[in-house]
């Protein structure tokens, strides 16, 4: 059976306030082209199909043409819930989608598989493990007396469980046996987009505790395409965007394998997508204004440029010159002023768990650090990055 992996397309997502509708329907497109070229007979999503909880309408819109598509044509859908995906909606759409051939997982339960049969009578298994944050796992009261280490050991056990749990219950002889899940494992390269805050090595998995069995572990969370493992083979498949500037040298593309029960499978193929609006990143100096603005002109793409000033240079509206030679310019960063008007900590160099930190502050205050807090906690802190990241 020949399948396709793709994850994190974050339909709805804003580059600095710029939307990218557009973007995502081009890409949605040379998908389903993709789906029919290459024969595909099930395509796997392992989450955040969306980039918020509450995506625009626009967005659902393009999702759901694309699942009609496939519909159509007689090719499977099999979807998770990402960290950005709304569990709930997903959940409550599950029923709705089997209608057109979407087989949906919101929410983790150790009934979370579906089986596909080909023409052939091939059959493809796929357990599904949704996004399952520490809020879920960990018991809090016996948190509290743990430190960073202990959280770690404790959440990966429990991950690991849940996964093994997964394959023994839904995995067959004689099937195509898929695990599908949106987690971080340990060693895994990161575009330098992704969330810290669920990127920080304390809820990563290590690849051992991934099981051992099946012919295919489909992972999503992590926006680089790439390999971890050969047996059984492990892969996250990327986004299929440049989410952000950090992810500029990216290539992105979608993983198409083809696969026999009992057999290992070989590497994927990696099939490029062509229709990516580039970005780039231009270091400056104040002087070189007009020359970027002659080189970049017809970039067809979005540009990011920082501003180095020397002590020597006069102060003038960097933005202002920059965005009316280059209008497809989305962030201007002055290296000099950053310093001064950056309000916002640097998420990205927190080398500790800021809800941790949070957590031990409630405890020394002799309040009581309850789920709910802490997971309004977490949402607070992965605004203040997205508005870092966007400045």
């Amino acid at each position: 059976m020949r399948f396709l992996h793709t994850s994190d397309w974050h339909v709805g997502g804003l580059l600095s306030n710029r939307d990218r509708t557009q973007e995502h329907a081009a890409f949605l497109e040379e998908l389903s082209g993709i789906v029919s070229e290459e024969k595909i007979e099930a395509v796997l999503i392992s989450g955040d199909l969306f980039d918020t909880i509450n995506p625009p309408a626009e967005a659902e819109k393009l999702v759901f043409d694309f699942f009609r598509v496939m519909a159509e044509r007689r090719v499977p859908v099999v979807i998770i819930a990402g960290n950005h995906d709304s569990a709930a909606r997903i959940e409550g759409k599950a029923n709705l989608l089997q209608l057109v051939n979407v087989h949906a997982f919101g929410k983790p339960q150790r009934s979370s598989c579906i089986e596909i049969k080909n023409e052939k009578g091939e059959s493809l298994l796929v357990a599904a493990l949704p996004f399952t944050g520490e809020f879920k796992l960990l018991d809090w009261d016996e948190s509290l007396h743990q430190d960073q280490s202990q959280q770690k050991s404790s959440f990966a056990e429990k991950m690991k469980n849940l996964l093994n749990i997964l394959a023994e219950k839904n995995f067959k002889p004689g099937a195509i046996n898929v695990l599908m899940a949106h987690l971080t494992v340990e060693g895994a390269l990161l575009s330098g987009s992704e969330k810290s805050l669920r990127m920080s090595d304390t809820w990563a998995l290590p690849v051992g505790m991934l099981p051992e069995t099946g012919e295919y572990v489909a992972l999503g969370h992590i926006h680089r395409y790439q390999i971890l493992k050969n047996s059984p083979l492990t892969c996250y498949s990327g986004s299929p965007l440049k989410i952000d500037f950090g992810e500029e040298k990216d290539e992105k593309g979608v993983c198409i394998l083809d696969a026999k029960a009992g057999t290992p499978i070989p590497q994927p193929f990696f099939r490029r997508l062509e229709r990516i609006t580039p970005l780039k990143t231009l270091r400056i100096y104040q002087s070189e204004l007009q020359k970027i603005g002659d080189e970049y002109r017809d970039f067809k793409g979005y540009l990011k440029v920082v501003v180095k000033r020397s002590p020597e240079d006069t102060k003038i509206r960097a933005a202002e010159e920059i965005r009316k030679l280059l209008p497809q310019t989305l962030i201007v960063i002055s290296e000099t002023e950053k310093s001064d008007s950056k309000i916002l900590p640097d998420l990205k160099n927190v080398t500790h768990d800021p809800v941790q930190v949070y957590k031990d502050y409630l405890v020394s205050r002799e309040r009581i650090p309850t789920p709910e807090l802490l997971s309004v906690f977490q949402e607070l802190m992965e605004e203040a990055s997205l508005k870092e990241e966007n400045q």
